[in-house]
């Protein structure tokens, strides 16, 4: 690297630390603004869809979502704090702002809000993990027991971390050091959870291809459903930070200061899901069999076996014709305008007819 007469004597490390403080921040007002804008349409879409007959199933989440913009503004504003008073108002301080971070204390309400955010948006998470698994064979304690588990030592290793980090620096070994037990339980119960509703969407999506086609359920069972679902973006964003924390590596300050507003945009995303009608409810799967099984088959015809039917208006007739073959023609007199539904195709048309819908699906069957 070229000499730079203006750059600060220290050393190259101290630099690189200095460097990963200011990417990570400006990196988590990035995902802070993604947390407002889905804070703000999450919110709107459960107004919206609220009314006195379904508040109480939708108080929850409208609270769940304030809750998440709050705790993640907290941890945003006090985690900008931390910059100026390193960078700006302790500038001279032996070893500069990297070593002021590591040998001073951090702030307990930004460090509050951070890990009751991460309780909360884990809470939810096990809660879209159990809705998965509600019409699955296992029992429901074997589903329940072992997140659950994990959760209560994630939020008692937060305790343990949180009394540890007003004491010392989490960067400096000063007793018992609950950072990388806390952080692995977390990350740990995460892609616990991550890989259980992965692997169950793949099985479902499996199951419902192999029986009725591709298209069926495919808004529950797409890459980005699962990958939605399953909070998997705050997943692999916590391995990106565990690891460079464990080896002591100045990088790991990048995602620290990040994995907050992550974690809150993952927690968001699968809100949205849940309020716009897309994600999985505890009867999805009943939905889709149903739903598709009526699709196929009607009357005894499979749907998928039949030809494809194209439907030509003309004024006074309605021309029924099948792809590759003959053109069936049947003349109905102008009498009535109905709307006809036949094999869960609408026609949107006029019809004047003396046959009514019964004779005229009776008439098409004969014609099969």
């Amino acid at each position: 690297m070229a000499f730079n007469p203006w750059g600060p004597n220290e050393p190259a490390s101290t630099i690189l630390a200095e460097e990963a403080w200011l990417q990570g921040a400006m990196l988590a007002m990035i995902f802070y603004g993604i947390v407002v804008a889905l804070s703000l349409q999450c919110f709107s879409m459960l107004v919206e869809q609220t009314n006195r007959t379904n508040y109480k199933a939708k108080a929850p989440f409208l609270a769940a979502v304030a809750l998440i913009f709050m705790l993640d503004t907290f941890h945003t504003g006090f985690n900008t704090k931390d910059i100026q008073l390193r960078f700006i108002e302790n500038r001279n301080f032996p070893g500069g702002p990297s070593a002021f971070e590591s040998y001073t204390t951090h702030d307990s309400l930004g460090s509050v809000s951070y890990v009751i955010l991460q309780w909360l948006c884990d809470a939810l998470l096990i809660w879209r993990y159990v809705m998965i698994y509600r019409e699955c064979i296992i029992p429901r304690w074997l589903i329940i027991v072992p997140p659950v588990v994990v959760y209560l030592g994630s939020c008692a290793t937060g305790v343990l971390f949180l009394h540890a980090l007003s004491e010392s620096s989490p960067l400096v070994e000063s007793g018992p050091d609950w950072a990388i037990p806390y952080f692995s339980i977390s990350l740990g119960l995460n892609i616990l959870i991550t890989t259980a509703i992965v692997g169950r969407l793949l099985l479902i999506r499996r199951r419902i291809t192999s029986v009725l086609g591709g298209t069926h359920g495919s808004q529950y069972t797409t890459i980005a459903a699962m990958l939605i679902e399953s909070a998997s973006m705050y997943s692999a964003f916590s391995i990106f930070f565990i690891v460079p924390f464990a080896l002591n590596s100045s990088i790991s300050v990048i995602p620290l200061q990040t994995i907050g507003q992550v974690q809150g945009c993952a927690t968001l995303l699968i809100v949205h899901r849940v309020a716009s009608g897309k994600a999985w409810s505890s009867n999805t799967q009943t939905v889709i069999t149903h739903n598709s099984a009526a699709r196929n088959i009607s009357g005894g015809i499979e749907l998928n076996r039949v030809d494809p039917i194209v439907f030509e208006f003309e004024t006074g007739t309605a021309a029924l014709s099948r792809a590759n073959s003959s053109s069936h023609r049947i003349d109905l007199e102008h009498k009535s305008s109905v709307g006809t539904m036949l094999e869960g195709i609408t026609i949107i048309k006029d019809v004047h007819t003396d046959a009514d819908a019964s004779s005229f699906d009776a008439e098409s069957c004969d014609r099969e």
